[in-house]
């Protein structure tokens, strides 16, 4: 089928697919010496099915490529992105403790505002009855 087709058919965009080709990543199984035309295969539908599932595990392309390679095998990559992601879900749980430690004490402008309002009296009053009393 052609690049067009594929990449519909796959969901991917035809420039990603010029890209992959272009990293050695998925190469279309034909490409027409006349027009320069790539077709792509049900061979080339499972690759990119594999690459497509192991990028949404977060695992970057070069890493895709020794994996489809065989120079990596999957458990070392998933490993590693797991590793990444337990040290991110610890960034991410001390911002959120800090963010809570500050929520949980009143803010100072408060304060600041409590007082101003309590040493103008403020009742309520807005600028437009003001303007009438003048």
């Amino acid at each position: 089928m052609l690049i067009s087709e594929f990449a519909k058919k796959v969901g991917v965009s035809v420039r990603t697919l010029h890209y992959y080709d272009s990293i050695g990543l998925l190469k279309p199984a034909y490409i027409d010496s006349k027009n320069g035309y790539r077709y792509y295969d049900e061979t080339s539908e499972k690759l990119i099915n594999k690459i497509l599932h192991y990028k949404n595990m977060n695992i970057p392309i070069k890493e895709i490529r020794t994996i489809l390679d065989g120079e990596v095998h999957i458990s070392t990559a998933l490993l590693a992105e797991r590793q990444a992601l337990i040290n991110e879900r610890e960034i991410v749980a001390e911002k959120l403790r800090l963010i809570e430690s500050e929520l949980a004490h009143p803010q100072k402008i408060s304060e600041w505002f409590d007082k101003v309002l309590s040493d103008y009296n403020y009742s309520g009053f807005t600028y437009a009855q003001m303007e009438q009393k003048h």
